[in-house]
């Protein structure tokens, strides 16, 4: 699962392949015609291509955060806020499913190193999923944020987004060209090799 910055969950394959993550980073700023002034991540080796188109999308502005001070790296453990959501919606939610694929592997019924078996769970299962992290995602954005003594600010999420403003913030998002987006999608989907293979089983299955 995939998490981008605006608290929106999509499920795929893996979350270590630079190629899917960069592909969803393309997604959203095709959708918002921009790009964040800064994109904070670990020193992952999946995170290392959007490092690389975050930095290409900021090469002419003019602010301090500008080309390769566009992205920062820090370890996981650092933001503990998406730490302990995490945490809590494992506890709360994805336990349910993480178990249920664990015995369906100790029944014999599922093996994760067959291809074919992970291409039909994937196949079976992933609307159902993608689901269940929508719902997540618009129960988080329309909550409502308490007020606390540490420096968080309250409100709700999708509020907070929409009239930064009434927070006392802005927008911090750059605006970013079509065509480089487009450019940088084309580099992408030349090396996202592994989403075309399941595209295919996609496109098998449906034929079934």
């Amino acid at each position: 699962m995939v998490v981008d910055s605006k608290s929106s969950i999509e499920c795929r394959r893996s979350s270590n392949k630079p190629e899917i993550i960069a592909s969803l980073y393309l997604k959203c700023a095709k959708k918002y015609s921009g790009c964040l002034m800064i994109v904070r991540s670990d020193c992952g080796a999946g995170n290392n291509l959007l490092a690389s188109i975050q930095c290409y999308f900021r090469q002419l502005g003019r602010d301090p955060f500008a080309g390769n001070n566009a992205r920062r790296y820090g370890t996981s453990p650092a933001n503990q806020r998406i730490e302990s959501w995490w945490s809590f919606y494992r506890r709360h939610r994805a336990g349910w499913w993480i178990d249920l694929f664990k015995d369906m592997v100790q029944c014999s019924i599922l093996s994760v190193n067959n291809t074919f078996h992970t291409e039909c769970l994937h196949f079976c299962f992933e609307s159902i999923l993608q689901d269940e992290l929508d719902m997540v995602k618009d129960q988080w954005n329309s909550h409502r944020i308490r007020r606390s003594r540490t420096n968080v600010v309250s409100g709700v999420p999708d509020i907070m987004y929409y009239l930064p403003h009434r927070f006392e913030a802005y927008n911090c998002m750059e605006r970013v060209s079509a065509p480089m987006i487009t450019e940088m999608e084309r580099n992408v989907n030349s090396e996202d090799i592994g989403e075309n293979t399941g595209s295919m089983h996609v496109e098998y299955f449906d034929y079934v």
